[in-house]
């Protein structure tokens, strides 16, 4: 949880949106095709997105803790373009 609190709120409304738009989601999906099966295809979908997020950020995580910071390049590239 972040140090700062006073933003907390938008924190506890994430899960109340997500249970939201995936039965959305899901009951759309259902019924342009008129089947089940394309609704449970979505909530494969969302979790394979779900998860190939996980990775890409559990990537830079680990960049980060190595010392390789991807921002120092844009800096330098800001640096040379207001000289």
């Amino acid at each position: 949880m972040p140090e700062n609190t006073g933003n907390i709120s938008v924190f506890l409304c994430f899960p109340l949106i997500i249970r939201f738009m995936g039965t959305m989601i899901m009951g759309i999906s259902t019924q342009l095709f008129h089947t089940s099966k394309a609704g449970t295809l979505t909530i494969v979908g969302m979790i394979l997105v779900g998860f190939l997020l996980f990775c890409l950020q559990s990537r830079s995580l680990e960049k980060r803790e190595n010392g390789e910071n991807t921002i120092e390049p844009l800096a330098e590239y800001t640096a040379e373009r207001t000289e």
